[in-house]
């Protein structure tokens, strides 16, 4: 009976904030942030979302307090986790650079991160709200924190500093100065009277808090000193160091009494279980290893990760280990069975490359997987159709012929491969770049093509029989892009060397080079009528080139970080830039003005490619997802989010999932098993909620433009009063059909009885 009510309640949450939104048509707006595929459910903190993972590999982990709670550091971005289900509850994203170290606090309710951003962050790990920034290191900041209260932090940084910070006031208590190179890894003595830091002076460090000065210099170790961890009872301290030892220190001598050498690389990470009995050690060798204090030797060996173990912590009741590694994943680990109890991971990929067929009905993504696939979407219907298997290398451009018969991709393996885009299958690979290709693309001309490679070289193919036809040098660095006019007879290519060309394709010669950019050119493209061109770089603008004179036409300035990619619209009356600052602006050619900023703040663009009508942009992230954006109206239409099965992971069919900004969704058979929903802290799978979110025609009419398309079913007011969840306020209340459980729910209530 407390399932069902459990099950009535999670969709009348769901269902309040759809039922709401279908009522009104989105407002027209002059900045518009994307909250990324989080897709609200409620006006509560309810959520549903694809397990993105880990986008990078794993620099840290930590476990709370009452063992429930994984958090992992990876990229710029750390995350949390749930133990039980290992499922992916939030994102916290704000650092600007690599997170290298992440902490609960002592009642769990708040994380602190430290970054090679130079800043700490305090953050609710309830709500996912950042809370506060401490800033005062002039470097990188390796490791952070909380003292036993929870009132205080530290905090080791590359500017060669350890810090005490006063939580509540966010100033700094003290600064403790000493070591002669960056800080690696820091932590408290219980008594809370002392710290230990770790070096890359290869020596560590005991501090008197009060007087902030040095009590001893623990000398031992012959390299860096990678991490350091206080025994509970104050007395001991472990070492772990690049010169593959782990050493053992008495505290009150500040001598060591034991050097253990049990990896065959760098030790990064050593950790006291919470009695002190035994210890955890992590290595660049790929193992984490287990040691009993009293019999002083290694008990449990642990060798399922593919990478380098940056990171293990004991579970808070010691029976259980966290792993962290550079193969993006976090491993849960028994010690009595010895074995791994759980892996928590994403089930998405880096989308590295997008281009849509010619008459806009299909779109192709690509998956930075094992097999590197190409992934082709039904663009009406919001369907995925079939994968292009064994690309053998990262993807890093695709395109259709002008006729939509043919594909070409480029890797980063230096290969080309021309693809039957009806079939799905491979027809020929183009080989001659001797390093890797970054852009390729159709000529107007059949049978012809050209792609750019990483050292300044150009080709021209001829892709009915696979040769080259042309060698084209003139480069100082990679080509980045490269661009036809109408008729095949010319093209653009931009570069890394801050310059860009234009060629004539019959005899292969410069017409012209255009220099006056600060950074490298990313795009480059040619105007309808051949006579201008369009470009975006480094430099953080966009420029509009005279083609005869050279000359810069017009200049457009107010991006933050470097621009990857510049567009024209159908009429060329406007431009489009794309930014690693996570916003696209729009512009206006005449008065050369911003129109208006779309912003991305929780997705990393790698890639876009534009519809063939210059209306709707599609973006590909490093967090595996291809976001259809509408230009003309300022509205997400739809995410499409192919998901890892192991199991079909070699098969042309794939599971995916294209999903709504509010929820709706249509999914491959088990590609909504995928996605998340959470409340609050919990975190649940979806299909409690299937009967109300699985809708393809909702999909599809966003998909064809009608934006304001209602909810399915007839709904009820119902007040409910605020609870400490945060739950909404004004929750409807379904017709009775809706309220039946689907038939396994209720068989799996019956096997529990």
């Amino acid at each position: 009976m407390a399932k069902k009510i459990n099950f009535i309640l999670n969709i009348l949450l769901a269902v309040a904030f759809l039922w709401s939104c279908a009522s009104s048509a989105p407002a027209p707006v002059t900045e518009l942030e994307v909250r990324g595929v989080v897709s609200v459910i409620a006006e509560g903190d309810v959520v549903i979302y694809p397990q993105l993972g880990n986008n990078s590999g794993v620099s840290a982990v930590a476990c709370n307090n009452n063992g429930l709670f994984i958090l992992s550091a990876s990229g710029n971005t750390f995350k949390l986790w749930s133990v039980n289900t290992g499922r992916e509850i939030r994102t916290f994203s704000g650092h600007t650079n690599v997170v290298h170290s992440v902490a609960f606090s002592p009642d769990d309710n708040f994380a602190v991160s430290g970054s090679a951003d130079r800043t700490i962050k305090l953050w609710d790990i309830n709500t996912g709200e950042l809370l506060k920034t401490f800033t005062g290191h002039g470097d990188i900041v390796y490791s952070v924190v909380f003292n036993s209260d929870g009132t205080q932090l530290l905090s080791g940084s590359a500017d060669k500093n350890v810090k005490l910070w006063d939580i509540e006031t966010g100033r700094q208590i003290k600064n403790f100065k000493g070591h002669s190179s960056a800080v690696l890894s820091v932590a408290f003595v219980p008594d809370g009277d002392k710290v230990l830091s770790g070096s890359r002076d290869n020596t560590l460090k005991l501090w008197d808090v009060t007087r902030g000065r040095v009590i001893h210099t623990l000398v031992g170790h012959t390299r860096w000193v990678r991490s350091v961890s206080v025994s509970p009872d104050g007395k001991r301290a472990l070492s772990g160091s690049d010169d593959n030892s782990i050493r053992l220190w008495n505290l009150e001598t500040g001598q060591s009494n034991r050097t253990f050498n049990e990896h065959e690389r760098s030790v990064l990470s050593v950790s006291f279980s919470p009695d002190g009995d035994f210890a955890v050690f992590a290595s660049a060798d790929r193992t984490v290893k287990v040691f009993d204090m009293e019999i002083m030797r290694i008990t449990k060996n642990f060798t399922a990760h593919d990478g380098v173990v940056t990171s293990a912590v004991f579970s808070s009741d010691g029976k259980r280990i966290i792993s962290g590694s550079e193969d993006k994943t976090i491993k849960l680990w028994d010690i009595s069975s010895g074995q791994e109890v759980r892996t928590f991971a994403g089930f998405t990929n880096s989308a590295t490359a997008e281009t849509f067929s010619p008459d806009g009905y299909f779109a192709i993504t690509s998956s930075y997987t094992e097999n590197n696939n190409l992934n082709l979407w039904d663009i009406v219907n919001g369907r995925g159709q079939r994968v292009f298997l064994g690309t053998n290398g990262l993807i890093s451009s695709v395109n259709y012929s002008p006729d939509g018969k043919q594909l070409l991709s480029g890797n980063l393996d230096g290969n080309i491969r021309l693809w039957d885009a009806t079939a799905g299958q491979e027809t020929r690979i183009l080989q001659g770049h001797t390093h890797p290709t970054q852009t390729v693309i159709f000529s107007p001309a059949e049978n012809r093509a050209i792609s750019g490679a990483d050292n300044g070289s150009i080709r021209l193919w001829d892709t009915g029989n696979g040769r080259t036809l042309n060698v084209l040098t003139g480069h100082k660095g990679a080509v980045y892009s490269l661009g036809f006019n109408i008729d095949g007879r010319r093209f653009v290519s931009a570069s890394a060397d801050k310059t860009i060309k234009i060629w004539d394709v019959a005899s292969g010669s410069t017409l012209r080079t255009f220099s006056g950019h600060g950074g490298a050119v990313y795009s480059a493209a040619l105007t309808i009528d051949g006579r201008q061109i369009l470009s975006a770089s480094a430099d953080k603008t966009v420029r509009i080139w005279d083609v005869v004179t050279g000359r810069v036409f017009k200049t457009f300035s107010g991006h933050r970080e470097a621009v990857t990619y510049a567009k024209f619209n159908f009429d060329e009356s406007q431009i489009f830039s794309v930014s690693k600052d996570k916003t696209v602006k729009i512009w206006d050619v005449a008065s050369g003005k911003e129109i208006r900023t779309i912003l991305f703040p929780q997705d990393n663009i790698n890639s876009v490619t534009f519809t063939p009508d210059g209306t709707r942009i599609l973006f590909g992230s490093t967090e595996g997802i291809a976001r259809l954006w509408d230009l003309i109206n300022d509205v997400e239409i739809v995410a499409f989010i192919p998901v890892i099965n192991r199991e079909t992971a070699r098969t042309t069919s794939f599971e995916w999932v294209c999903i709504t900004p509010d929820g709706y969704y249509t999914a491959s058979t088990n590609g909504d098993q995928f996605l998340n929903v959470r409340v609050g802290n919990e975190v649940t799978g979806l299909n409690s909620f299937r009967n109300v979110l699985y809708n393809p025609n909702i999909v599809r009419s966003r998909l064809i433009g009608e934006y304001e398309t209602a909810a399915a079913g007839k709904v009820e007011t119902l007040t409910i009063p605020s609870s400490p969840t945060s739950l909404p306020r004004v929750v409807p209340r379904i017709i009775p059909t809706f309220l039946d459980e689907p038939e396994e729910t209720k068989e799996a209530e019956e096997a529990e009885e």
